[in-house]
């Protein structure tokens, strides 16, 4: 029984090939937060089982940002990571992180660039996977790729190539050049369907490794900027590439061409004295391709000059060759004007028109412009004074209420206090905090005193009630004789004469 998937997969292409699961994640510009990386890896073992497939493909060099599911084969290649089209400038650094029982193995590269396209080293990639813990598969692997930090950023040229980074260019660049491969979704432990990857047809055999160039070793090279020699070709096809490139100059045509077609196409191969069933030789030939550049290259700053000198007549006669006058012509009506909140700005002033109109903006237009946005602007103005004001005080309703839930913590948690010292302290911190006088109060205050009569003034009340009747029996003594009610009305305005009444 086949242990994994990556025994159905040539050796070589293991290098080159990655099997990434069709799940998507959203954009990560920033690395991940441990809790997030977490999540990502708790889910994986469910995804690559019951939801998403997985296939193998070739990794084109990945945009910042990009996350994605993978599986490694771990037992073929545990330590290392397949070609991605990055170069990176240092080893992998290996973390452990430890996080709700499990412990989380980060691999990071802080810098990487893109080889003949980037001039300075400013991608990241972490590698994230379970190491321990229950029920874990250290082959699932979250990877993400990143802008690296400002820190890390060095100059390409400043990375050294070691031949082994070198033969992996070559090889993934001629890979690359035989077509994709063959792509064929399954289900990761799905084991009758994990599909053979073998190597492209025209590849007949693997030939050694070459060894390194001399010039590849040397401090600093690197491939995407140094122009080194060509390598040695081996003995037994050194008359084979004579005959070849003799061949070539007879015939007039570039030897970059008639090589890249060889290597690129199996039937001219076949009559070629370099066969291309060479690992090696078809990536020489690709190599040897990329240096010669193309057909731009091979022009001289004369012919550059002329192109530029002849688009440069033919813009200049569209507008001086032309048999209107500059007076004639004009300009496009922009139709200046604004919409939504702020439509009420040009509304009736800058408004679409006709070509054959008069387009010419006069001076009313433009003040009227200047006092519709001073007025604008003022309202504006006045509605932020309005809204910090409002914000300001509702802020100080969230600091007295702060205040209060602090003091009145304060006293459910006061206990017995005897001498009244805790009491005083809060209160002297309320009066502090609100600027109020704190006072004692009543648990009944009198609002009115009412009819009520207390046991001390009923002794007074009736003492001055009967000297009242006595009073009265004196000075109104002949209040009881009065008949009409006219002597009542001179009894008390004082023009009551008893004697003329009683005549």
């Amino acid at each position: 029984m086949i242990p994994d998937p990556g025994h159905n997969v040539h050796q070589h292409l293991l290098n080159h090939v990655h099997l990434i699961s069709t799940a998507r994640y959203p954009f990560e510009p920033r690395q991940l937060s441990i809790d997030k990386a977490f999540a990502s890896l708790y889910q994986a073992p469910r995804i690559v089982k019951e939801q998403s497939p997985v296939a193998w493909q070739y990794l084109d060099p990945p945009r910042d940002g990009t996350l994605f599911l993978a599986w490694q084969p771990l037992m073929q290649n545990e330590n290392t990571y397949a070609s991605d089209g990055y170069v990176w400038a240092e080893p992998e650094s290996v973390y452990h992180q430890a996080f709700n029982g499990y412990t989380i193995e980060l691999r990071v590269h802080e810098s990487g660039f893109l080889p003949n396209v980037e001039q300075a080293a400013t991608h990241r990639r972490v590698r994230y996977r379970f190491v321990d813990g229950p029920n874990v598969d250290p082959a699932l692997e979250m990877v993400h790729y990143m802008q690296a930090q400002p820190v890390h950023h060095v100059p390409s040229t400043s990375i050294q190539v070691t031949p082994a980074k070198q033969t992996l260019i070559q090889q993934r660049r001629y890979l690359e050049s035989q077509g994709a491969l063959a792509r064929k979704e399954f289900m990761l432990h799905d084991s009758n369907n994990w599909p053979r990857i073998n190597m492209p047809p025209q590849v007949q055999r693997q030939a050694p490794i070459m060894p390194p160039n001399p010039y590849q070793m040397r401090p600093g090279y690197n491939p995407g900027y140094a122009q080194p020699p060509r390598p040695q070709v081996p003995p037994q096809y050194a008359a084979a590439a004579a005959n070849q490139q003799s061949g070539q100059y007879n015939q007039g045509g570039p030897k970059t061409t008639r090589r890249l077609t060889s290597a690129r196409h199996p039937s001219a191969a076949a009559s070629a004295p370099l066969a291309a069933d060479s690992f090696e030789e078809m990536a020489l030939a690709d190599e040897d391709a990329h240096n010669h550049g193309d057909t731009l290259d091979l022009l001289s700053p004369r012919d550059i000059s002329i192109t530029r000198y002849k688009q440069h007549d033919e813009w200049m006669a569209e507008i001086l060759a032309s048999p209107l006058s500059t007076s004639q012509i004009r300009p496009v009506d922009l139709a200046f004007s604004l919409t939504g909140e702020l439509s009420e700005i040009t509304e009736g002033i800058f408004e679409q028109r006709e070509a054959t109109d008069d387009n010419t903006i006069t001076q009313s237009q433009v003040d009227e412009l200047e006092k519709r946005v001073t007025k604008y602007k003022e309202a504006v103005s006045d509605e932020l004074t309005s809204m910090r004001e409002a914000h300001k005080k509702k802020l100080e309703e969230f600091r007295m209420q702060k205040v209060y839930d602090n003091l009145e913590r304060q006293l459910s948690r006061m206990g017995p206090d005897e001498d009244g010292t805790a009491l005083a302290s809060v209160v002297r911190d309320a009066e502090k905090a609100t600027g109020a006088r704190v006072r004692a109060r009543d648990e009944v205050v009198q609002v009115q005193k009412g009819g009520l009569q207390l046991g001390g003034e009923e002794t007074a009340s009736n003492q001055a009630s009967n000297g009242m009747a006595n009073h009265g029996n004196d000075e109104f003594g002949d209040f009881t004789s009065m008949d009409t009610a006219g002597e009542a009305l001179d009894f008390y305005s004082g023009n009551y004469d008893h004697m003329s009444y009683a005549a």
